[in-house]
């Protein structure tokens, strides 16, 4: 009997346990979109840095869908190309990592890539392949590594891989089981699946960070407007994002389940309720996050430390009047927040942009030496 007291006292404590961990998670209160304005971006950040990318016949950009930033060089993932580029850190075109073809040693569909602090080499996901490319900082190719799965991400740990997988496709069709990652060894082998909150919505898998200094991630999940992350093998919460009046109604999920996915985008885009968040960075100290409604993008900045909002504001691209803010950050790396913006773009923000007067000085240098055909512009965002 009294061991069995003993172990109803111990399951209580457990799940007390539990009830004050998940009551411990920050929530941040967003939304208030009607009454924002533009903020002074040195308020927020130390002057920018710009680094306009080489532009030649054998480095132009489609489209940047990664940045990766290590010592001195700057890779750029370009999806539309289907090609993985370095430059150094002046922006000098160094070479094309790797090359685009079936064969051995080549990427079919790059979707992600990534440098590895373990084996001090940058890592190219092949999607079509199923495949992780192993070349070194000059572009020499190393290994691969087959994988049993289609993914969105790859994160690395010492010893292992996490595939992102979100809602998206593995093996023959969709991931309905709830697995958000497979946990895989360095060989490519699976080691564990590990499952995600049930009632998410499928097709609306989020984005997801990685914070080179920690090795913490973070994504998100349909419309629950949570930020997740892994911790010892599990999901877990680590910030509830409330958007108020502008949350979206209860129903909305089963709603959204049963839509023609083609007919999505455009009916999120019109309702009266924040459609996504759009991306989520994590500093040291800081996250920042962007969320869209009715088709404009807010942009949000949270402290961790003190965890409370330091500010909520229109992103740039997105705002009537244009803010002076950053537009389409894509990595963390060496304590900056890199996005790329195009030439076109620069010469917009330049001429039509209200700017404090040494950023507009900057604009003013910068674009003299670019126009709308240049390849784009890496930024680097330092935050106060």
């Amino acid at each position: 009997m009294t061991r069995i007291l003993l172990s109803i006292i111990l399951l209580s404590l457990l799940f007390a346990c539990k009830n004050d961990e998940k009551a411990l998670v920050p929530t941040i209160k967003l939304g208030n979109i009607e009454k924002l304005e533009p903020v002074d971006y040195l308020s927020l950040f130390k002057p920018a840095t710009f680094i306009p990318l080489e532009t030649n016949q054998d480095c132009l950009i489609g489209s940047i869908t990664d940045i990766v930033v290590h010592d001195d060089m700057i890779y750029i993932l370009d999806y539309k190309a289907r090609r993985v580029l370095a430059f150094n850190d002046q922006g000098k075109f160094i070479g094309q990592i790797g090359s685009k073809g079936r064969g051995p040693q080549e990427y079919g569909r790059p979707f992600d890539i990534f440098y590895s602090e373990y084996d001090d080499c940058l890592k190219i996901y092949d999607r079509q392949k199923k495949t992780i490319l192993c070349f070194s900082k000059d572009g020499e190719f190393l290994r691969e590594v087959k994988i049993p799965v289609y993914c969105r991400k790859i994160v690395e740990t010492a010893d292992a891989y996490y595939a992102y997988t979100g809602a998206e496709p593995y093996g023959r069709g969709m991931n309905t089981k709830g697995v958000k990652f497979f946990k895989l060894s360095k060989q490519g082998k699976t080691v564990k699946e590990i499952i995600g909150e049930v009632g998410t919505t499928q097709g609306l898998g989020g984005p997801i960070c990685v914070n080179p200094v920690s090795g913490n991630m973070l994504f998100t999940e349909g419309l629950n407007y949570n930020i997740y992350t892994l911790v010892n093998d599990e999901i877990q919460k680590k910030l509830t994002i409330d958007f108020g009046n502008k949350s979206y109604p209860e129903g909305t999920v089963a709603k959204i389940n049963k839509m023609n996915a083609r007919k999505l985008p455009m009916e999120l885009g019109n309702a009266d309720y924040v459609s996504s968040i759009d991306f989520v960075l994590q500093t040291d100290d800081h996250v920042l996050l962007s969320y869209l409604f009715k088709h404009r993008g807010y942009t949000a900045l949270y402290s961790i430390s003190q965890q409370k909002l330091i500010c909520e504001f229109p992103t740039f691209t997105r705002a009537a009047n244009g803010a002076d803010t950053m537009t389409n950050p894509i990595a963390v790396a060496d304590g900056g927040i890199y996005e790329s913006i195009t030439a076109m773009n620069l010469i917009y923000m330049r001429d039509k942009q209200k700017n404090s007067p040494a950023r507009q000085e900057a604009l003013n240098l910068l674009c003299s030496s670019i126009n709308e055909e240049s390849n784009p512009v890496i930024v680097r965002h330092v935050i106060k």
